[in-house]
């Protein structure tokens, strides 16, 4: 079998020099695609930067610090720190006994029963220091009392104890 070489083409004696400009055409059209090219820049930007905005200022969070008294009368279970008051309309909180819920508090803290309920302590419509949920946790069982910030989706207050607590 013999072998075949392909000549290589030679490199140009003389470098290559434009003697008359782009045709109108071609000058057209590349304006024309740089013009559609920052469009469609322009159009990207309009969607996605303000949602990269949107993303810098998350909305703000708290934690809360509960503890149980029952040296006022009735059970209570008293916020005694909040990193940030926020609106009530923020949060809900349910009470539960044995892994099972016995009350629950919708969105704004709104909806109590006698087994649970919110104060707003100093009445500002905002979840701060002082502020109380009235519970009923007579039965003896294991319960856990949870508060969630509703708007950014975080447990940020939890409170656990066994027994029963009554006045």
């Amino acid at each position: 079998m013999s072998s075949v070489k392909i000549p290589r083409p030679k490199p140009p004696e003389t470098e290559f020099k434009r003697k008359r400009g782009p045709p109108p055409q071609a000058t057209k059209l590349l304006i024309a695609s740089l013009s559609a090219g920052l469009i469609f820049m322009a159009l990207l930007a309009i969607v996605f930067v303000p949602r990269y905005l949107e993303n810098l200022n998350p909305p703000p969070s708290t934690l809360l610090t509960l503890q149980v008294n029952t040296t006022s009368g009735s059970p209570r279970i008293v916020v005694t720190y909040a990193l940030n008051d926020l609106s009530l309309s923020l949060f809900n909180a349910t009470l539960y006994r044995d892994n099972a819920t016995v009350a629950s508090l919708s969105p704004g803290l709104g909806g109590g029963t006698s087994s649970l309920s919110f104060t707003d302590a100093n009445h500002d419509g905002q979840v701060g220091a002082g502020d109380y949920f009235s519970i009923q946790a007579t039965s003896q069982g294991a319960y856990r009392f949870e508060v969630w910030q509703v708007d950014v989706g975080h447990l940020v207050g939890v409170q656990s104890w066994t027994g029963s607590l009554s006045a």
